[in-house]
């Protein structure tokens, strides 16, 4: 089969379609998308013009950059998207797979914990540092003790750096209830 670049832009009529779901639906035309996406990966639908693109290039809208490409559906080459500087403000991740190898329940429910532990701190203290709006009150720094995420442990210092990107994007709740 022969293949042929194709950048997954919106063509004129695209942007009419995606205007008018989002007058009818009330939502801004970036959720469209996010919910497209959402159906895409979670329902197993294909967006295109059949099951399989010839070469597919997804970009970002800020920066332009390439997202991921590859060959095959949408789908698939969005599963390979490398997402590090997204903004996932408010993302919806039930049974996304992470990078480290962990579904996001099991991130919730037994890595965080396990980090915020790490270095000696108990647990329902960190409470007190879920409004974090710095690194002096962040959660990572009451965890360690530390006064940079440099100063984390080495063995702990990845998975600090992911706990910030997506605390700071305000997808981790608190593990031990409301935060004040």
């Amino acid at each position: 089969m022969k293949t042929h670049p194709t950048s997954w832009r919106l063509t004129a009529e695209d942007k009419a379609l995606l205007a008018q779901l989002s007058q009818q639906y009330g939502l801004t035309q970036i959720d469209v998308i996010r919910h497209l996406m959402r159906l895409a990966t979670q329902e197993g639908i294909h967006l295109g013009r059949g099951t399989q693109m010839e070469t597919v290039k997804v970009f970002s809208w800020v920066t332009g950059s390439v997202l991921c490409e590859g060959e095959g559906s949408i789908r698939d080459v969005l599963v390979r998207a490398n997402l590090a500087g997204a903004n996932l403000d408010g993302a919806r991740l039930v049974r996304a797979n992470l990078d480290t190898g962990e579904l996001w329940e099991e991130y919730l429910t037994q890595t965080v914990p396990a980090l915020l532990i790490a270095g000696g701190q108990p647990l329902e203290a960190c409470i007190d540092h879920w409004q974090c709006d710095s690194w002096d009150n962040c959660p990572m720094a009451w965890a360690f003790q530390v006064g940079s995420i440099e100063d984390v442990p080495l063995l702990y210092r990845p998975r600090a750096r992911q706990f910030i990107q997506l605390f700071d994007a305000k997808l981790i709740p608190c593990p031990v209830g409301e935060a004040i």
